[in-house]
């Protein structure tokens, strides 16, 4: 396959995910061993509330991807009373195999996916770019730091981007740099 693209923004779901009881709520969060097998893919694209999804997806052990590009902006993290549903949903994170990449691109809240991916062990990236911009990263950066943070302690959570050509880092993705 080509390029994986799939977005879901807030107007496409709005009423959907936040009705829900907790019963079922726990049952989203925690129904995380089914996986989609989507095989080779060169490009892999997902916006919004479709990040969501990359845990469930599966890649060829043997892919070669040539961009993976993740965006989730402040309100895929936060429901309506202000609790932050992907810390919530990646609190029993597993690494997500992903293979080789050429160049990874994380901007927003996707940026705490960061420990949860696992990259070939002789990966060769030409780029990785990482942007955390807006008022709205700035005022849940606490939040954020705090989940990521947790992640690492026990260096499970730890990424390791093989070989890095080039690291761009654009406005509060510095606070990640630690890690």
């Amino acid at each position: 396959m080509d390029e994986f693209y799939l977005s879901a923004r807030w107007k496409e779901v709005q009423g959907s995910i936040f009705n829900f009881d907790e019963e079922e709520e726990s049952l989203i969060y925690h129904q995380s061993d089914a996986k989609i097998y989507i095989g080779r893919v060169k490009k892999l694209k997902l916006i919004g509330y479709a990040v969501f999804l990359f845990p469930t997806l599966q890649l060829h052990k043997e892919n070669n991807m040539e961009e993976l590009y993740l965006n989730a902006g402040w309100r895929v993290c936060y429901d309506c009373g202000g609790n932050n549903i992907m810390a919530k949903y990646y609190e029993n994170f597993e690494k997500t195999y992903i293979g080789k990449v050429k160049k990874m691109k994380l901007f927003e809240y996707a940026l705490i996916l960061l420990p949860t991916l696992q990259l070939h062990k002789e990966n060769n990236m030409e780029e990785l770019y990482l942007s955390a911009e807006g008022r709205s990263f700035f005022d849940h950066a606490d939040d954020a730091y705090s989940f990521f943070e947790t992640i690492v302690s026990d260096r499970k959570g730890l990424f390791e981007a093989g070989k890095l050509e080039h690291l761009k880092m654009g406005c509060y993705a510095v606070i990640f740099l630690p890690f």
